[in-house]
């Protein structure tokens, strides 16, 4: 019933962008790399979980069981595919690169 995305520090993932553009509710470790990409998102879809809290995931794992977690919805999936789109992927981590390196874009 849902895609399940723990972690206690890692980066961004694409699974769980994957998961939500195809309507598939995510338990999310409430971590700042998550937050980062996917605080923005309204409309359900997303169950933020405090990574070291075990009682806090069964109970997550038990409503996404049971279909209790909602689907993003339509204008946040749009929102998300045109936010991670490959290129505007590229064009920000292109930015990043030259900010790093003292660049201009």
């Amino acid at each position: 019933g849902a895609l399940l995305s723990p972690s206690l520090y890692e980066g961004f993932g694409r699974p769980p962008v994957e998961a939500l553009l195809a309507e598939v509710p995510v338990i999310l470790s409430d971590i700042p790399a998550h937050r980062e990409s996917l605080g923005w998102v309204q409309g359900g879809g997303i169950r933020w979980v405090e990574p070291t809290e075990e009682g806090a995931w069964v109970a997550a794992l038990k409503e996404g069981e049971f279909q209790q977690l909602g689907r993003p919805s339509d204008e946040a999936r749009w929102d998300l595919a045109e936010r991670h789109e490959k290129v505007q992927i590229a064009k920000h981590l292109d930015a990043v690169y030259r900010s790093v390196l003292g660049e201009k874009e």
